[in-house]
């Protein structure tokens, strides 16, 4: 089982596989606008336990470019082994996108803040 809610909370069972597109938005909610990676760019997903940093995540994923789909959105996948040993609990989860601007300075953009993500059995 896999869903996904309007506010974004996931609920996964346990061990199970799941997978879902991510729109990178660069405009804002009422105005929405593609952002397209690069080739440099990755987004960053972690899942934590409640009052873990991001840094510290028990499960880190990285997606890139060739994690697109024909619409230009993220595929971010989560594998029957990210969660097979987790016990079934609220964690958190939090996407972020690296991205370099015309400088080439690295920049850090939240896309979607800690967010409740349940495991179930």
């Amino acid at each position: 089982m896999f869903d996904i809610s309007e506010n974004n909370v996931i609920r996964i069972t346990r061990g199970d596989s799941a997978f879902f597109t991510l729109f990178l938005n660069k405009g804002s909610n009422l105005e929405p606008s593609r952002y397209v990676m690069k080739e440099n760019d990755a987004v960053y997903m972690g899942i934590m336990e409640v009052n873990q940093r991001f840094e510290d995540a028990i499960i880190k994923k990285k997606f890139t470019a060739a994690d697109l789909d024909q619409d230009n959105n993220v595929k971010i996948k989560i594998k029957a082994t990210d969660t097979e040993y987790l016990e079934p609990d609220k964690y958190l989860y939090q996407i972020k996108l690296v991205w370099y601007d015309d400088d080439n300075d690295e920049q850090v953009s939240t896309v979607i803040d800690k967010t409740e993500f349940f495991v179930v059995d």
